[in-house]
């Protein structure tokens, strides 16, 4: 499903854009290089334009949900474009070439960070609802995962209020756990 914000013209003039970068890097019709070259940043102007109108009307709470992994990509996908137009539209080979070559490190860096980004900032137990970490914590018991079983029993009470009916509960099973545990070993 679309963003309510982005409608077809955000879509349409992004293609268009694309498509002329595309013709301006290959250089094709060299005898309309001038005109190609105002249409395509009249294009990209008008898609940016429509693109930040509708990322004006994005509600802030999709906003609030950003981690600095997404700032970061979004800052380096940024300069790599922001490199990239400045090299289609250089009419200097050797230039251009320097530009695409840094926009390709930079394409290289940000797949690393992408890469590593994203294993650094795998969800952890913290980020479970307390059903979710019951659940698993029943599941380990199960699994005679003893101590396990405590830890997110353990997490859960910490996300409870204490006048909650359930925190009596799970002190209980901590406390059967903890016995189950030694009674293994």
């Amino acid at each position: 499903m679309n963003p309510p914000s982005l409608d077809m013209f955000t879509y349409i003039t992004g293609i268009a854009g694309l498509l002329g970068l595309i013709l301006q890097l290959k250089d094709m019709f060299p005898e309309h290089r001038e005109t190609r070259k105002a249409i395509v940043l009249l294009t990209l102007g008008v898609f940016l334009g429509s693109l930040i109108g509708g990322v004006r009307n994005l509600q802030t709470s999709s906003i609030t949900n950003l981690s600095p992994i997404h700032l970061l990509t979004t800052a380096i996908l940024g300069i790599i474009a922001i490199i990239v137009v400045a090299a289609i539209f250089s009419n200097d080979r050797p230039k251009r070439q320097e530009l695409l070559t840094v926009a390709g490190f930079g394409t290289v860096a940000l797949l690393i960070i992408l890469f590593f980004g994203t294993i650094a900032h795998l969800p952890d137990d913290q980020k479970l609802t307390t059903d979710e970490l019951l659940e698993l914590s029943r599941q380990s018991a199960d699994k005679n995962s003893y101590d396990r079983a405590v830890t997110l029993l353990e997490m859960a009470e910490r996300k409870m209020t204490s006048d909650d009916p359930r925190v009596k509960m799970i002190k209980e099973r901590v406390i059967e756990l903890k016995s189950k545990q030694v009674g293994t070993k």
